[in-house]
This record gives C-alpha cells, sequence and structure tokens, in this order.
C-alpha cells in the first residue's frame, strides 16, 4: 500500500490531476502505467523513478511509467461572428 501512496503522491506532483484516466497494463514482465498530463521532463523523470522504487521491489517486477496526451476539459465553441454569418447565409 505504502508503494502505491508513494507512487500516486509523485505523479500527483508531476501534473497528472487525477487518477481517472490512470491505465495500467500487464505484461509478461513488467507493469506499464499511462498517465495522462505526465510532466516530459528530466526533473519529472527522476522523481518518478524515485516513487517508484518501492512498488517495483514489492511486486518483484520493473513498472515502466509513460506520459499519454491529456484529455482537454474545455470544448472551444464557434465564435459568435461565425455564427451570425452561418445563419445570415443560410
Amino acid at each position: 500500500m505504502a508503494g502505491v501512496l508513494r507512487l500516486a503522491r509523485v505523479l500527483r506532483k508531476c501534473g497528472v490531476e487525477s487518477s481517472k484516466d490512470l491505465r495500467v497494463e500487464r505484461s509478461v514482465d513488467t507493469l506499464i502505467v499511462r498517465a495522462p498530463g505526465l510532466e516530459d521532463s528530466e526533473a519529472a523523470a527522476a522523481r518518478v523513478a524515485a516513487g517508484k522504487h518501492l512498488l517495483e521491489t514489492v511486486l518483484e517486477r520493473p513498472l515502466i511509467v509513460q506520459t499519454v496526451p491529456g484529455v482537454p476539459k474545455i470544448v472551444e465553441l464557434p465564435k459568435r461572428e461565425e455564427t451570425i454569418q452561418a445563419a445570415a447565409s443560410d
């Protein structure tokens, strides 16, 4: 449990806002964690490496943490001018 909490805390510090879209895949000899919003930097990689170490030790298998593009929370609406012009041309 401590390993999971440590990894969760590190992911939060590295830009992962929610566990909602977090995905874990199991391969033959590794676990792959796909984390949307994870910063792609050397500092974040060092933090994640330190944060996942305990969990890797307990699971006795490597843990690969990958960043994936996040889903945008805001949907851009058409500008008011475009809506008026489209209605006028109909």
